[in-house]
């Protein structure tokens, strides 16, 4: 590659010029992952969290060691801040001299991306405490991170070297949020605040005049992580709507707990698509069960960063259980208390606290007996003791279990609860298991075993989730209508359309305009979903096309019409299609071969489409546009109002 610099040629493996030691940023991460951007010159809309980190005094740095010594030191920052962001799984778009700019949210969107980024900050400044990479230097790092709608694509180009570029306010305010931010410190955007829910707590720094920002920006520092907590919870904080419905499925589980209470061990697995319900089923049934029995559940939540770290869940619980109520910052402290927790139980504790302080990290007291144990064994032992711990600590029957998202599960968590499900059928402990529709259970299925599936609300219960939505406000039918339409009787879909539309109006009725108009549903994707859908989008790779084509077409669309529209060839359309509804993101209407579709939510064909340009969407149009008028005239000529949409 070139270097900007000096126009010196180097090799594809260096960051620096190999002739006067300036950054060269050419995007790698592009170059080895072709085909997610598409072809040179195009791009598309994304909702995107951009993260800028930078050495603190570098120039100072500059002036104390040598250029080649230099050259090290900021490689070895560099290499500390790729490790942790490439854990959570971001995108390092450009390294900037002594700074990175990171992506969250491309080329593959995920779930709470902004939560993924200031997780990658703090970690950034964790693993720069343990960086020294000259005697007696210690690395510090300013951090700024900013979410908000981009445009990305091919904007620099110097022969096979190609930067993708994200243009628009988002990486300019994430730039004046790292000049803002102390040393060691992560300073985030209010759109990045408010997308983070309850899972940091956060300090306000004052309100800023940003150079290049039209308005005044309230500037947040984040200072530490939450206590470990659901993801509903940190979602949703402790006021959440009263449970719509469901009224069968709680009385299932009520009877379930009714049975394990009996002494006979209960597990139910419930299962649906994102936003359906499982957590909120699940909130219910617990403060019932807290509330008519004194039951004080174990809660496991699983985690995406986290699904190959071994039993993960469990040890963020005991870590919370036994040390979080006292100062336990030194080793000593640390065993004392995990002896006083074992007390709790009738475990043989000489062998059950040794296998505990291994799983916690507690080093072993001088003089305490040495387990020699294969590691297998070790294993069985430690899996067999977690499952008797956790029917002994509950105080009143059934003693209750709770895990959260097993689709993100760790090997062995999985294999855990098989040992507790083997060993629960014949005594008073229900465990209650949520899952998305993809995870299929991995233990044989047994008599004490219900897999229960959550569906949309109907129609009624919808109408009630969406008055609770707007509260005081008022909705005319016609919005309610569109409501359920757009939503799909998805309860959280609904609950977020709603409070989008009432903010909408409000904002309205501020500046004199009539509010509760139906266009105001055909704006923007609320921010706290867009992550979500694209992310589903994303994980279908080049079949994404597809569906971008597809969605120009409408919610509803005529295969024929769309192999009419589509520029690739007929095999890749065909095997799209079929992906896609084996994903769950299309379903054939009638017959298959009919080729008639429809995209499961409307919410997936909007994102489907706003993540395109503009300029794409103007050409797609106009040749769906051509195509009905020359091998579709009839349609042209019975529905002149779509002809004339497009």
């Amino acid at each position: 590659m070139q270097c900007k610099q000096c126009a010196k040629a180097n090799s594809d493996d260096h960051r620096f010029c190999f002739n006067c030691g300036a950054a060269l940023t050419v995007n790698r991460q592009a170059l080895a992952a072709p085909g997610r951007g598409g072809s040179p010159g195009e791009g598309e809309r994304r909702h995107l969290t951009v993260m800028f980190c930078d050495v603190v005094d570098s120039t100072a740095l500059s002036m104390q060691y040598d250029p080649e010594d230099l050259r090290e030191i900021i490689r070895s920052f560099q290499d500390i801040c790729v490790g942790v962001v490439e854990r959570y799984e971001g995108f390092v778009a450009q390294h900037l001299g002594d700074g990175l700019l990171i992506y969250f949210g491309y080329p593959l969107a995920h779930e709470e991306n902004s939560e993924r980024a200031v997780h990658a900050g703090l970690g950034i400044i964790e693993a720069l405490g343990t960086l020294q990479p000259r005697p007696g230097l210690r690395l510090q790092v300013r951090i700024g991170i900013a979410t908000g709608p981009i445009v990305i694509g091919d904007l620099v180009s110097a022969g096979a070297n190609i930067e993708k570029v994200a243009v628009g306010q988002t990486p300019n305010l994430a730039a004046r949020l790292q000049g803002l931010a102390a040393p060691n410190t992560v300073v985030i955007s209010p759109h990045t605040y408010r997308m983070l829910g309850q899972r940091f707590e956060c300090r306000e720094l004052g309100i800023h005049t940003l150079k290049g920002i039209p308005e005044p920006v309230l500037v947040r520092e984040v200072t530490r992580q939450r206590d470990r907590q659901s993801r509903f919870v940190a979602a949703h904080g402790m006021s959440v709507m009263p449970l719509v419905g469901r009224r069968e499925e709680m009385a299932l589980l009520e009877e379930r707990t009714r049975q394990a209470a009996a002494g006979h061990g209960q597990i139910v697995l419930l299962r649906g698509e994102a936003g359906i319900g499982k957590s909120r089923v699940t909130r219910a049934l617990v403060e019932r069960l807290c509330a008519q029995h004194a039951v004080v559940p174990i809660e496991l939540q699983c985690s995406p960063y986290y699904n190959q770290s071994a039993l993960f869940p469990v040890i963020e619980w005991l870590r919370e259980e036994i040390f979080s109520s006292a100062d336990a910052a030194e080793a000593g402290q640390k065993w004392a208390l995990l002896d006083r927790f074992l007390d709790r139980t009738t475990l043989d504790k000489t062998q059950a606290a040794s296998l505990l302080a291994m799983l916690l990290s507690v080093p072993l007291p001088t003089g305490h007996p040495a387990l020699n144990l294969t590691l297998e064994r070790q294993k069985q032992l430690t899996l067999q003791y977690l499952a008797s711990l956790f029917r002994q600590l509950s105080p009143s029957p059934p003693a209750l279990m709770v895990v959260e998202d097993l689709h993100w599960a760790d090997p062995s968590t999985l294999e855990l609860i098989r040992v507790w499900m083997e060993e629960a059928a014949d005594s008073p402990s229900f465990m209650l298991l949520t899952s998305r529709p993809d995870f299929s259970p991995p233990w044989p299925i047994q008599n004490n075993f219900t897999s229960l599936d959550i569906g949309r609300l109907p129609d009624a219960q919808s109408m009630e989730l969406v008055r609770l939505a707007a509260g005081d406000a008022k909705l005319s039918e016609s919005m309610l209508r569109q409501l359920m339409k757009k939503s799909d009787n998805v309860p959280l879909y609904l609950e977020v359309l709603t409070k989008q539309i009432v903010l909408t109006n409000q904002e309205s009725a501020s500046k004199g305009l009539s509010p509760d108009q139906p266009e105001f549903l055909d704006s923007e994707i609320p921010e706290s979903l867009q992550d979500a859908l694209m992310a589903r989008l994303d994980r279908m790779n080049d079949t994404k096309s597809v569906a971008q084509v597809a969605a120009i077409l409408g919610r509803d669309f005529d295969g024929k019409m769309l192999e009419a529209c589509w520029t690739g060839t007929r095999e890749a359309l065909h095997c799209g299609l079929e992906q896609l509804c084996k994903a769950d993101l299309l379903q054939a209407r009638g017959d298959f071969a009919k080729g008639l579709h429809q995209f499961k939510h409307a919410l997936i064909r909007d994102a489907a489409y706003n993540s395109m340009l503009k300029r794409s969407c103007e050409t797609l149009h106009r040749q769906v546009a051509e195509v009905m008028e020359r091998v579709f005239p009839d349609i042209a000529v019975r529905q002149p109002v779509v002809l004339a949409q497009h």
